[in-house]
């Protein structure tokens, strides 16, 4: 069992950068361009700390048990940051509401927007339904920032349909975070 979960987090380690191409058209709305994102490099990773945990557990120094309560210990961090976060003051990019398979990552502009898309994410973590990665893109041929795309699944009803607007799906960049 420990040889095939070793070889897991071998393979997990090896996907370490998942490139996902994004191309975000050039758009104007009242004479202002809009930001876009040509490239996004996503990782199999939630942090620098999830990353650290794995290689150790990979390395065999500590136990199944004990890695998936440091796991759980890590995702608890990332949601308190972000519970504690002013997001009036962060750089958020976020793919449009009720937009199905949307690739479209959008520069987010109003402070109750920001504030909306915060409560959105802590609603989500509550149904256990994001995932963080570590994330990097590049804007035009020079700009790289790295930070956080959290991953929002949807919740579906027992008629399997998504209901109301904190149930839907949604990927979110945050820049430095």
């Amino acid at each position: 069992m420990k040889a095939k979960t070793t070889a897991l987090i071998v393979a997990l380690g090896c996907c370490l950068l998942i490139a996902i191409l994004m191309l975000i058209v050039h758009g104007e709305k009242n004479n202002t361009s809009k930001e876009y994102i040509k490239r996004i490099d996503v990782s199999s990773y939630s942090s620098k700390e999830d990353l650290d945990l794995t290689s150790a557990f990979a390395a065999g120094a500590f136990d199944l048990s004990t890695y998936q309560e440091a796991q759980q210990f890590v995702q608890k961090r990332i949601e308190n940051k972000i519970r504690f976060s002013d997001f009036s003051q962060k750089d958020i990019y976020a793919t449009e509401e009720k937009v199905s398979k949307s690739d479209k990552l959008i520069k987010v502009a109003g402070l109750q927007d920001k504030n909306g898309i915060q409560q959105y994410i802590l609603y989500a973590a509550g149904d256990k339904r994001v995932i963080y990665s570590v994330a990097a893109f590049s804007q035009g041929d020079s700009t790289i920032l790295k930070g956080t795309l959290i991953t929002v699944t949807p919740k579906f009803n027992e008629d399997g349909k998504v209901k109301g607007k904190m149930n839907q799906g949604r990927q979110i960049f945050i820049p430095n975070f």
